[in-house]
């Protein structure tokens, strides 16, 4: 159930994006509730722990966060080939794993229940439909393990 109740949060924190025009990174500590020890970013929120606004919000909340966030490509191809940089590529791997592994719902709700739309007529029924999305896709995602 923990898994579960933890892709609805997912929907709620994609959905806390105002607008196209304003970058992710200047909207994370809106992302954030208050309680997580980890945050696993892609490359576009480098330097996202060094950002006053990040660190007043963190502040305000008396939380610390172990950052994870993706390197930009260019920093590991400037490494020499040696063993840095095979465990540089390494972690990195990890971080795209678990950040695949929290992007399957939003995969599985768009491509497989093709839902690609937002109605904005009637938002409880957009949340409602939401809800009932992420709770098929997680039935969807372990239905191998459901089968006798």
């Amino acid at each position: 159930m923990q898994y579960i109740q933890g892709l609805f949060e997912l929907r709620n924190i994609h959905h806390a994006k105002p607008s196209i025009n304003v970058s992710d990174i200047s909207q994370t500590s809106t992302l954030l509730h208050g309680q997580e020890e980890d945050v696993w970013a892609d490359a576009g929120y480098v330097g996202v722990d060094k950002r006053e606004d990040m660190q007043a919000a963190l502040a305000a909340n008396e939380q610390t966060v172990q950052w994870h966030v993706a390197k930009r490509r260019k920093t590991i191809e400037k490494l020499a080939d040696d063993w840095q940089k095979s465990m540089a590529q390494a972690y990195e791997k990890l971080k795209a794993q678990v950040r695949a592994y929290v992007e399957h719902p939003f995969h599985v709700i768009k491509n497989i229940f093709k839902y690609k739309k937002t109605r904005y007529h009637g938002l409880a029924k957009n949340d409602a439909q939401l809800n009932m999305l992420f709770a098929l896709s997680n039935l969807y995602m372990v239905r191998g393990e459901l089968r006798p």
